[in-house]
């Protein structure tokens, strides 16, 4: 009998742990976790965008009702936070624009100086390589500057269409209470 019963309960006990996972959801916030990802150097505008997209999503999970819609605010707010981490990793390195400037301001003075040919060619082949140096760091803030920009085009689109989702739900008919 205790056999019987042992082996009883061993089989409803596979049962039971067979039946769990049609009825247990683990769910996973994407938002939540792309946000605990995110770099700790973020400058403060790129953060203030990403907590801003953050409380979008959070906003729309309460008041969206419809699923493809709440879907396409995820996605947004998802690209949103994956620009941001992208905008930390740009980095200027190296000499600052001031060190760049007094450089080439004392290469131009020896230029000028310079008796010797070859002194003179080393001196303009530096100034050139820093020349250079100007337009890459210039290239590097421009598309900084135009990541921060796409972030600023998804926080606002993002804002305006959990405008019009939530006032389409406002205007969608309510069932009658029936009290």
């Amino acid at each position: 009998m205790v056999t019987t019963a042992t082996s009883a309960a061993a089989m409803g006990i596979v049962g039971v742990i067979a039946m769990l996972p049609r009825h247990l959801q683990l769910v996973i916030d994407p938002v939540h976790a792309a946000v605990k990802k995110l770099p700790t150097n973020l400058d403060a505008e790129v953060r203030d965008l990403c907590a801003r997209s953050a409380a979008i999503w959070t906003a729309a999970q309460d008041r969206i009702s419809d699923d493809a819609g709440k879907n396409l605010v995820r996605d947004g707010v998802l690209k949103t936070l994956e620009v941001a981490a992208r905008s930390a990793e740009v980095k200027i390195t190296g000499p600052s624009e001031a060190e760049l400037t007094q450089r080439m301001t004392d290469l131009d003075q020896r230029i000028a100086a310079a008796t010797d040919r070859e002194v003179k060619t080393q001196y303009q082949s530096a100034r050139a390589a820093l020349d250079d140096q100007q337009r890459y760091r210039a290239k590097i803030r421009q598309g900084r500057e135009r990541l921060v920009a796409r972030m600023h085009n998804h926080v606002a689109a993002l804002e305006k269409f959990e405008l019009a989702a939530t006032g389409l739900d406002a205007a969608r008919p309510r069932p009658p209470d029936r009290r």
